[in-house]
């Protein structure tokens, strides 16, 4: 078909829920081991995975999950993770004051939202937004996630999504530590129950702390589904390094 059509560009799909699916799921789920876990690869895996420096007499692995626990790449991540924290608050600090008068002026409600969000290892915090919406917008519906055509914003919150000004306070809760500058976006709690039910390997993400934006914001789309947000997620993950967060935040 490729030499009769003349055809481009082909994308083979993976099988809906494949054995290594359920391999990274039930990694994810082992909370506390150490155990290092590799596959033999096949002739596709070496093509287009890396095959870690390390073998069984003389059969190539591919660990599984690489482990992120270097203390090295840790400070300096949190340190970068400071250093750019401070450096953009002071730069954000005059249009925080713009928003939170603004605020006040159009409803006289509050200025600042507390959710609560899952972090590394499945930790909750909460995280620290603009308030986007009425207070006690979901009294009766209960969590719901937002849309792009939410009627709850109010008119002032829907132009702070809009431009993701709600999200810039978050910054704040780089600095105490809960977050990072880069890396998989925090759910809430009653959604990561959901998720983690639903998508195999979902937990995975939850090794690494939460960032203000990541790899599956500025490749998928607002409202991309859980599944394919968490196949970029875990392309970061595994890809991590400084220069790729430099993109990232760019």
């Amino acid at each position: 078909l490729i030499r009769s059509l003349q055809v481009e560009e082909v994308i083979v799909t993976p099988e809906e829920t494949s054995w290594k699916d359920r391999l990274i799921d039930a990694i994810s789920r082992l909370e506390g081991s150490q155990a290092r876990i590799s596959v033999v690869p096949s002739l596709y895996e070496i093509l287009i995975g890396r095959i870690e420096h390390f073998n069984i007499r003389d059969i190539p692995l591919i660990e599984v999950v690489r482990s992120s626990g270097d203390p090295v790449a840790a400070f300096s991540r949190r340190l970068r993770d400071i250093v750019f924290a401070v450096f953009l608050i002071i730069l954000f600090l005059p249009l925080w004051v713009v928003v939170a008068l603004a605020m006040k002026l159009s409803d006289g409600g509050p200025v600042l939202y507390l959710q609560n969000r899952v972090g590394r290892w499945g930790k909750p915090f909460r995280v620290i937004k603009f308030r986007t919406m009425p207070v006690g917008s979901e009294d009766e519906t209960g969590p719901v996630l937002a849309r792009a055509d939410d009627p709850r914003f109010t008119p002032l919150g829907r132009f702070l999504r809009s431009y993701r000004i709600d999200e810039s306070l978050q910054l704040i809760n780089v600095l105490k530590g809960d977050m990072s500058l880069v890396g998989p976006r925090p759910d809430r709690p009653e959604f990561v129950a959901k998720f983690v039910q639903e998508i195999h390997g979902y937990n995975e993400r939850n090794k690494v702390k939460p960032g203000i934006t990541g790899l599956a914001q500025i490749r998928g789309y607002y409202h991309s589904d859980p599944a394919i947000k968490l196949k970029y997620d875990l392309a970061y993950i595994y890809n991590s390094s400084f220069l790729l967060d430099l993109v990232i935040l760019l």
